[in-house]
């Protein structure tokens, strides 16, 4: 299961690679109720950008998630990622690009040994306790949908390669 989803991931990145975007950092949710995606613009601070993915580990705790994939473009090796986290197991692939002409390489997989703990540690654990504060912000980032430089891509919606994620 999980290695087709990182295929399908992989797959995706591909074609915004072929558009001529960069593939912005992805996460699909896996929750009871569907699969959600959520894309992030990650600033050059550090701080801000541990605040969005902050933002996404929130979102997984409102979704009761039992998993993730994350995807994004490498540029070290030039690659494009995906990766597959789940409570029974942590599996990804990089696909190496070759430029001049356009192609991508066989995947190459790894599994946990390969993954910092920091991804692994985004999804919540089965049992965890929220604040009213906690709850005051999820209500406002994910209903309201007010979150700078973080797109909610509702189920269903085309995941645009020429769409771009603005930060304010």
């Amino acid at each position: 299961m999980l290695r087709g989803k990182i295929l399908e991931e992989l797959s995706l990145s591909q074609r915004i690679v072929r558009a001529g975007s960069e593939v912005v950092l992805r996460f699909v949710v896996l929750a009871p109720d569907c699969e959600h995606t959520v894309m992030v613009q990650l600033p050059d601070d550090m701080r801000a950008r541990m605040e969005r993915i902050n933002v996404v580990r929130f979102f997984m705790v409102m979704k009761a998630a039992t998993g993730f994939l994350h995807a994004s473009e490498l540029m070290e090796p030039d690659a494009i990622m995906a990766v597959a986290v789940t409570r029974e197991d942590v599996a990804g692939a990089i696909q190496r690009i070759t430029r001049q002409p356009l192609s991508f390489a066989a995947p190459e997989w790894f599994g946990r040994e390969a993954v910092v703990d920091a991804l692994i540690q985004l999804l919540p654990p089965k049992r965890l306790d929220v604040s009213q504060r906690d709850l005051e912000f999820m209500e406002q980032a994910f209903e309201q949908e007010s979150v700078p430089g973080i797109r909610w891509v509702r189920p269903g919606e085309e995941i645009g390669c020429a769409r771009a994620i603005t930060s304010p």
